[in-house]
């Protein structure tokens, strides 16, 4: 009698594994179709985001697709999309994007090849340091201290000085990526910055490259109010700084 219960008890978990199965490629199978085939920008949309949050690798051919889409927020998103998904294999496609004519999409590919680590993209992205688009040019600078490009630094160190404090932020992380000790008196100076975010992360950026000492109790407060929107990695860099700088935990 037990094995008979336990025969059964294996065939209904075999089915509800097979239909769960089922359920998925279904579903991928809808998404796709909708991504190629539907009219609707916002329908595709959709289903981009909705094949990027599940992860859904086998989408990407169809997604690598859209990158030549003529509408610029499927190309955009198309290329975000594949950098979160980790697909290498479009890296020359996305790359082709740098020179899009509309920045949205320039910036997104610029992000998703940081994503992918495209190394062979670096003279590219660092010309993006000179694009007229701010967040463009801010996403540049994130992506060449992702992709260790050390060639870039003395351009990443006079991006200290940007009108836009979010690029002289992205400009103090990035050469903390590179491990670029020769930045730390330009970065001392964005201690004094009128942003506090700036002051925040240039206080990290000089922990990180060995310069703690010059991170004051007052600064410390500004790294306490530094907010990273579920990126476990950025928030484990804020608290292995405060936690070299004798604050045990950064409290929300």
């Amino acid at each position: 009698m037990t094995k008979t219960i336990l025969i059964i008890i294996g065939i209904v978990g075999a089915m509800i594994i097979a239909l769960i199965i089922m359920g998925y490629n279904y579903h991928h199978l809808y998404m796709a179709r909708i991504l190629i085939h539907n009219k609707d920008v916002n329908v595709r949309l959709f289903a981009l985001a909705d094949l990027t949050e599940l992860n859904d690798r086998e989408s990407i051919p169809q997604i690598i697709k859209l990158l030549d889409d003529t509408d610029l927020e499927i190309r955009s998103s198309a290329a975000r999309a594949l950098g979160d998904l980790g697909a290498k294999e479009s890296i020359p496609q996305i790359t082709k994007l740098l020179e899009d004519k509309n920045s949205m999409v320039r910036r997104n590919a610029t992000y998703a090849l940081g994503k992918l680590g495209a190394k062979d993209a670096i003279p590219q992205i660092t010309k993006l340091l000179e694009d007229t688009g701010w967040e463009v040019c801010m996403f540049a600078v994130r992506a060449l201290g992702e992709l260790g490009a050390k060639d870039a630094i003395p351009q990443l160190t006079k991006m200290l000085d940007d009108k836009d404090w979010e690029i002289r932020s992205s400009a103090a992380r990035a050469l903390s990526d590179l491990g670029a000790k020769e930045s730390i008196p330009q970065i001392i100076k964005l201690l004094n910055d009128v942003e506090w975010y700036v002051r925040g992360l240039a206080a990290i950026s000089l922990v990180e490259l060995g310069a703690k000492d010059k991170v004051t109790k007052e600064i410390i407060n500004d790294i306490k109010r530094i907010r990273y929107n579920g990126s476990d990695k950025d928030e484990k860099r804020l608290q292995a700084a405060l936690k070299e700088l004798g604050v045990p935990e950064n409290k929300k």
